[in-house]
């Protein structure tokens, strides 16, 4: 299942790379490096997502959602509450 996130994270960094101001290609690379397992990596592109976008609640639950499976509860249950107050 993970090998189809693999073109999809290589897409994304390409969009990244062509279009670095859009937030969504951050968000997308983001969610395809979660799925490989990537979570150090996941959070970095959610954050520079949220660095251009900060109050984009969809991409604060992703966050909410790495960072969980990280077991970095307190950082999730932040970026959770902050998406939820948006």
């Amino acid at each position: 299942m993970a090998n189809q996130y693999v073109p999809a994270a290589a897409a994304c960094r390409r969009v990244t790379e062509l279009a670095p101001r859009d937030y969504r290609g951050w968000d997308g690379l983001g969610l395809s490096l979660d799925q490989l397992g990537d979570g150090l990596a996941a959070v970095a592109a959610f954050h520079q997502a949220l660095t251009l976008k900060p109050d984009d609640a969809e991409t604060l639950c992703h966050l909410g959602i790495a960072l969980r499976r990280q077991h970095r509860f307190a950082e999730a249950l932040a970026a959770a509450a902050f998406a939820e107050s948006g």
